[in-house]
């Protein structure tokens, strides 16, 4: 199974925008680099070129998982655009239609890609919002799984990630190439169909760092309490 890494480099620092590695340092077989800067048809060019047709491909995308007033969901911090589903929030998962079928098994490496946030407290922030607007994770995460027509992985709660080399980033100049890791799944993780229906069974609630705070989850009851153990990305509010 071909295995295709997207990171962007933002999960070492805001501004880095040096080589985090090669393919060999992640054992992946093809690997794509991307900062604010990277237009987000260049990962798509990517996966068009890469993802053997009629083969089994794998997708792992890392990077941070946007916030917004301390509450996951909203998307991913991956290239210049970011990715979305609200279309209050610029949604763009549409724009990866191109990539139907290429993908047989998606992995978001994230913080809280499938989280879903107090709709109710958003709603008092901000009562423009519709209903999926507003950290719907697990929204996104089905409306990913569809249209790439893949199976998909994600996690409702905050992940962890290192320098191997570094007790903590300082400063890109002293990040050492091909060390950025990450860690051992956090918390709960969802699995999605190529339909963007959740796998019930597929679902593992794995040990957290910590159980201080409470995140929520697609299916009702709340995951194991996890307090937020990587800095996410921040999305201000939308504007008027």
């Amino acid at each position: 199974m071909p295995k295709l890494i997207a990171i962007d480099r933002r999960l070492i620092g805001p501004s880095f925008r040096g080589s985090v590695g090669t393919a060999r340092d992640f054992d992946a077989d093809h690997l794509f680099q991307c900062d604010a800067h990277t237009p987000l048809i260049n990962f798509i060019d990517f996966v068009q070129t890469h993802a053997i047709s009629g083969r089994q491909n794998s997708l792992q995308i890392w990077c941070h998982g946007l916030s917004h007033n301390g509450q996951l969901g909203y998307g991913l911090m991956f290239c210049r655009e970011n990715l979305m589903h609200s279309n209050y929030g610029a949604g763009n998962l549409g724009q990866l239609g191109s990539l139907m079928g290429r993908i047989s098994m998606t992995v978001l490496n994230a913080c809280g890609a499938a989280h879903i946030s107090n709709r109710a407290a958003a709603a008092a922030a901000d009562p423009r919002h519709t209903d999926d607007d507003f950290g719907n994770g697990h929204l996104f995460c089905s409306t990913m799984a569809r249209t790439l027509g893949s199976w998909l992985e994600a996690s409702t709660e905050s992940q962890l990630f290192r320098i191997d080399d570094l007790p903590r980033i300082f400063s890109s100049n002293c990040y050492g190439s091909g060390s950025l890791n990450y860690r051992a799944r956090e918390g709960r993780w969802v699995v999605y169909n190529a339909g963007g229906n959740i796998i019930s069974g597929a679902t593992i609630v794995h040990p957290s760092a910590d159980r201080s705070t409470v995140t929520r989850g697609p299916g009702g009851a709340p995951p194991p309490p996890l307090v937020e153990t990587c800095d996410t990305g921040w999305m201000p509010p939308p504007s008027a």
